[in-house]
């Protein structure tokens, strides 16, 4: 708006870009409608750009090289090093954008521009919308399309890999994606009891969290006591490893049982010094989640002048990249806030993970 100083335009455009490079998907733009369509495909497409990169950052600095090298490249049909990694993750996720948004547009949103933004929002696992009114036009066929599609986004890559290499045929789920879902459907069930919503919305509510995508509508802002705690933790768990989400990653939490070999000194001696480091990595990563939200939301509260429940909220998903929101953060925040904000949004997308080698780099 021409009302802007140029600081705050610098801030506003500063944490836009962030919210999608992040995957976050917070906007502070409440109606998108009203923008060229153009411009809200290009805000979907930062998200897809931000996921990919970070799936593909993640697999390059954690990823076994051996099991890389065991895998096909679909361009060349070679083993696949890392060069010809990203081009095989882009390939995956288009042939994916293309049939869910086919699907989408097939059952009744005749906007194909909007059927894509939505899509590739909800494959990067972020939060931006079309149109503000979008989620409370869907049909049951249309929750289910896009809740596939969060779900997806949220699974590893080593599962997109098997599957499509496969033709579409048994890929291997895991003791990780067996996991994600059992936690997805017990938090499901719950969120169905304790909010008197439908089955249908009650699980679009939680993968929506539980995926870290953050879609929301005004009856997620609505929400309060015990089914934000339910998202919180959601939201805190986050999505299988190697895949677009956020959050602390399953992968993590199924490492817990192994890490009390940390604090016994009989068993600390089976561990290698390389398996050691990964799992101090991951019971520092498993405390700086909480901790971080909870320096983040005990600021928010001081600033912005809200409640702590709130301010938590808000703060999970800021630091988890989910970008569910109880609207703490919006356009007339402070510029100084929303720069402090975008940068907690480019440490949460990390993993925190770039922070805590910072200052031990020993665990590299």
């Amino acid at each position: 708006p021409s009302q802007e100083s140029s600081i705050d335009g610098f801030a506003n455009a500063f944490f836009s870009s962030v919210a999608g490079f992040t995957t976050t998907g917070i906007s502070l733009i409440h109606e998108p409608e009203n923008l060229p369509q153009s411009f809200t495909f290009y805000r979907s497409f930062t998200q897809l750009v931000g996921g990919m990169s970070f799936i593909y950052l993640a697999i390059a600095a954690f990823y076994p090289e051996s099991k890389i090298q065991s895998m096909r490249g679909f361009i060349s049909g070679r083993s696949l090093h890392m060069r010809e990694l990203f081009g095989t993750i882009t390939i995956i996720f288009l042939i994916y954008i293309v049939i869910f948004s086919f699907l989408f547009y097939l059952f009744g949103n005749l906007n194909i521009i909007d059927d894509f933004s939505l899509i590739v929002s909800a494959f990067a696992t972020g939060g931006f919308l079309p149109t503000s009114t979008i989620l409370n036009d869907f049909d049951w066929q249309e929750k289910l399309i896009v809740m596939g599609a969060m779900i997806f986004g949220a699974l590893p890559f080593t599962f997109h890999y098997s599957f499509v290499r496969k033709k579409f045929l048994s890929p291997k789920l895991g003791k990780e994606v067996l996991a994600y879902f059992m936690i997805l459907g017990g938090a499901t069930l719950l969120f169905m009891s304790l909010s008197n919503l439908d089955p249908l919305s009650s699980a679009f509510y939680t993968v929506s969290a539980s995926t870290t995508s953050g879609l929301n509508s005004q009856v997620m802002i609505n929400f309060s006591g015990p089914i934000h705690v339910i998202l919180i933790i959601l939201m805190i768990i986050g999505g299988c490893g190697f895949s677009t989400s956020g959050g602390i990653k399953i992968f993590r939490l199924l490492q817990l049982r192994e890490c009390k070999k940390i604090f016994n000194k009989n068993h600390r001696s089976e561990l290698s010094p390389k398996r050691k480091k990964e799992l101090i990595s991951t019971i520092l990563i498993i405390l700086a989640f909480p901790g971080t939200i909870f320096l983040t939301s005990i600021y928010l509260t001081t600033i912005e002048d809200t409640s702590f429940e709130n301010a938590f909220y808000e703060a999970t998903g800021i630091i988890t990249t989910a970008g569910l929101t109880s609207n703490v953060i919006n356009f007339d925040t402070d510029a100084t806030i929303k720069v402090i904000v975008s940068v907690l949004m480019i440490i949460g997308r990390m993993e925190i993970i770039a922070i805590i080698y910072i200052f031990v780099p020993k665990l590299i």
